[in-house]
């Protein structure tokens, strides 16, 4: 075991495999950032969700070195929240976003009330987005079934969002696929792996999800398996 954050081994070696692939395909490269929420990244932040949603899909697609790729956008329709507050359409009210395409198009699914919630939104449609990149570009290595959900949250951790995915899952009170602490070693590892001091991350946390970052930051200083990522991605970039 990893000390607070309960990552068991074999959990660390899956993660270590997703970096490692992350790495081989591109998907993580020297110069990825460490998205935050913020207008530097996001220049989309608010307005009618037909609008916001598409702009934020353009950049999160920017962001993942896809600019050239297309999403379609389509609400989710489902009863208002009087409604589902009323106990009517619980499962419904569950859904957050959903992603479906072939070879020919790509649809991202999502909830029209998420615009008045940001953070959320961007965390959401980045999973989602992530599912077409995988799918669309990498379809030969996609896992199967419950273990590709846990692919795109690991995915979408490499190419920057690890911050952003455990800020929307602590705002959602739901962790999702990915448990936060396992979320956590892995936003840990970004840094450790792109050489990024944790403050940025840390200023944003949780009293909890800090403690969680700083451990698995700690324990991964002395890792072989962090310097061979580094030298993979200096050689990359050369």
């Amino acid at each position: 075991m990893f000390g607070r954050n309960r990552v068991s081994e074999n959990v660390q070696d899956w993660l270590t495999g997703q970096f490692d692939w992350a790495v081989a395909a591109g998907v993580l490269r020297s110069d990825t950032p460490l998205v935050l929420p913020t207008e530097a990244f996001f220049s989309a932040r608010s307005g009618p969700p037909d609008q916001l949603v598409p702009a934020l899909i353009r950049e999160i697609l920017r962001l993942m070195n896809r600019p050239d790729d297309y999403i379609d956008c389509v609400p989710i329709d489902r009863p208002g929240a009087a409604l589902r507050a009323a106990g009517a359409f619980q499962s419904l009210g569950e859904v957050a976003g959903a992603w479906d395409g072939d070879g020919e198009s790509s649809v991202v699914f999502y909830d029209p009330e998420m615009a008045a919630r940001p953070l959320l939104l961007i965390s959401t449609l980045a999973h989602e987005v992530m599912h077409h990149v995988l799918h669309r570009h990498f379809a030969d290595d996609l896992l199967d079934g419950a273990e590709e959900e846990l692919q795109t949250d690991a995915q979408m951790i490499t190419s920057g969002f690890g911050l952003i995915a455990m800020m929307g899952a602590e705002e959602a009170g739901w962790a999702g696929y990915m448990r936060q602490p396992t979320r956590a070693h892995a936003l840990a590892m970004f840094h450790a792996v792109r050489s990024l001091p944790i403050a940025q991350s840390e200023a944003r946390l949780t009293s909890r999800m800090k403690k969680a970052l700083r451990s698995s930051y700690n324990q991964l200083e002395k890792s072989t398996d962090i310097t061979r990522l580094r030298d993979e991605l200096s050689a990359r970039a050369a």
